[in-house]
């Protein structure tokens, strides 16, 4: 694996193992500890930091994946759920998960800014503020709703899902990377169907070697003699 994307990855493993856990660390990394809630009196700015940092991480390892597929890097581009659609849509892919890391990105401001009240819908006149996490934890369903006034409660499962599902779009950019890199893959621009290198097939012993159809012959065969100049008689 690529060094640079290699440590992207694994910084935002790091990051979800640690956030997940309820900001505890544990020496052995194929172990994940039982989720915990954070508390304490700013709780609400430590959880929504802690989902800007997974929202970063994710969107460095996009860049990493953008440069492996010869796409560019969009350092600029902040929005990861913005950034994390261009990169699928450039590799022909659906993006599914879009929708979700919107609506983390509003729960994030929502816990950041407003202590998690509820002060605004998913848009200006919208009454519901869709959160970033499904209304029953660890499934497809639809994502919980909340009106003015409700407030975001963030407790150790809701943490251990967001930093699986974190987890599982790293995992899946980086099998798309795997499976888009490999060596016979050469880059391709977006739309277009991947080329892909043909395989070499070894000439026979003893066999002329081959040129060109579109080249003119150059061989020494097809070239005329060269006749020495008469030497003057001593």
């Amino acid at each position: 694996m690529d060094e640079a994307f290699g440590r992207a990855l694994a910084n935002l493993e790091r990051g979800a193992r640690f956030f997940g856990a309820g900001l505890r660390t544990i020496a052995d990394s194929t172990i994940d500890l039982e989720p915990a809630p954070i508390a304490g009196r700013y709780r609400a700015r430590v959880l929504a930091n802690g989902l800007r940092e997974l929202d970063r991480f994710l969107n460095l390892l996009i860049d990493e994946a953008r440069r492996l597929h010869g796409l560019g890097a969009l350092p600029d581009q902040r929005n990861t759920a913005s950034k994390l659609r261009a990169y699928r849509t450039a590799l022909d892919q659906p993006d599914a998960d879009e929708p979700r890391l919107r609506a983390l990105q509003r729960s994030r401001d929502c816990l950041f800014h407003c202590e998690g009240r509820v002060m605004r819908g998913d848009d200006r006149d919208a009454p519901l503020m869709t959160t970033g996490w499904p209304e029953v934890a660890g499934t497809q369903a639809p994502l919980r709703r909340l009106a003015m006034g409700d407030k975001l409660t963030v407790d150790g499962g809701d943490l251990a899902e967001v930093c699986a599902f974190y987890r599982h779009v790293a995992q899946d950019i980086a099998e798309t990377v795997q499976r888009l890199s490999a060596p016979a893959a050469l880059p391709h621009a977006p739309g277009t169907t991947p080329v892909r290198a043909a395989a070499r097939v070894p000439r026979p012993a003893g066999a002329a070697p081959t040129r060109c159809a579109n080249r003119p012959p150059t061989h020494r065969a097809n070239i005329a003699p060269r006749v020495p100049a008469p030497r003057a008689a001593p």
